[in-house]
């Protein structure tokens, strides 16, 4: 999942771009694993920008989508906390299918993982993403929070079942 992003913002208040490379704005916020990640800010406080992914998925399956997400501080800016969401859409955006949502304290300096899991309704595509939700009023001195955003993974999670059958399966070979 690190190319064919698309992103869009519902205002003038946010942006977002592609580049993690530790220096100026994005102090201290090298990307994990040597490639480019993403960021999104927000100037208001309840809507940003936002950045997605097309996926196709089989219907009746359990996928997790997980994305590290991180804050930095700037010297000499006092950048409050971000409102954030890793979501699911379906494909026209009209139904949110999923979400897992916070908020991220500013000047963290390193990437922390959140998830969101769902059972696919239907076969086709869906798409994944993380939204800037915005920044939290009375955290920091000026009016715009940053969120960035790397090594993003979509990966099936096994029924249970299976589980129960890969366990029997040792349990006879060691007998």
């Amino acid at each position: 999942l690190n190319t064919g992003w698309f992103s869009f913002t519902n205002t003038d208040n946010a942006r977002g771009g592609e580049a993690l490379d530790g220096t100026g704005f994005f102090a201290a916020m090298a990307g994990l694993d040597g490639t480019d990640g993403g960021f999104l800010v927000s100037s208001s406080e309840n809507d940003g920008a936002s950045v997605y992914q097309t996926v196709s998925l089989t219907a009746a399956t359990t996928y997790r989508f997980t994305i590290a997400l991180g804050t930095n501080s700037i010297p000499a800016i006092d950048r409050p906390d971000a409102k954030f969401g890793v979501v699911v859409f379906n494909s026209g955006f009209s139904n949110q299918e999923a979400g897992t949502f916070g908020t991220l304290a500013a000047g963290g300096d390193s990437f922390s993982d959140y998830s969101v899991e769902w059972t696919a309704a239907s076969t086709g595509n869906f798409n994944v993403g993380l939204r800037n939700l915005g920044y939290v009023a009375g955290t920091g001195s000026i009016t715009q929070s940053a969120l960035f955003m790397d090594n993003a993974r979509l990966e099936i999670i096994p029924e249970p079942s299976t589980f129960a059958l890969v366990g029997l399966s040792v349990l006879a070979a060691m007998s």
